[in-house]
């Protein structure tokens, strides 16, 4: 455990809400992993190989920055009395009388699918500080699934 909330009950714009945030550590060791390739481009580049370096350096480095600055903002899956709204690298929201369905789906990885009559949206799902199961549980209860 990292010490972070499994679950918070904060107030976001305005409304009581459920926040099921996303674990802080995992996407530290992603932005780690990010500056690892970036250096190791550079070595790559130092060892002769410029264009092929220089390319994974640039790489590593960009996808660095944009998840470090995720960091700095909260991220997560929020429910409130009246709609879901989910912030990870885009937002999602949608009013409960949209929300006809969610699952965990395993086929491939681990992803909750929250459906509604037009779209359906794919959340990885062991990026949060809880399980899963836990969160598919607490949007049913909300939506009236259950």
């Amino acid at each position: 455990m990292t010490g972070e909330a499994l679950v918070e009950q904060t107030t976001f714009e305005g409304e009581e809400a459920t926040r099921y945030p996303l674990a802080r550590a995992k996407q530290g060791v992603l932005v780690a992993g990010m500056l690892v390739l970036t250096a190791a481009g550079n070595v790559i580049a130092l060892l002769g190989e410029p264009l092929i370096g220089g390319s994974i350096a640039v790489a590593g480095g960009a996808m660095a920055v944009v998840n470090g600055v995720a960091l700095l903002r909260p991220r997560g899956i929020v429910l409130t009395p009246t709609r879901l709204v989910a912030v990870l690298n885009r937002r999602h929201e949608l009013s409960w009388d949209e929300v006809e369905g969610v699952e965990l789906d395993s086929r491939r990885s681990r992803v909750i699918v929250i459906r509604t009559a037009s779209q359906a949206i794919r959340l990885p799902a062991d990026v949060f500080t809880s399980r899963p199961e836990e969160i598919v549980a607490a949007i049913e209860d909300r939506a009236g699934l259950r």
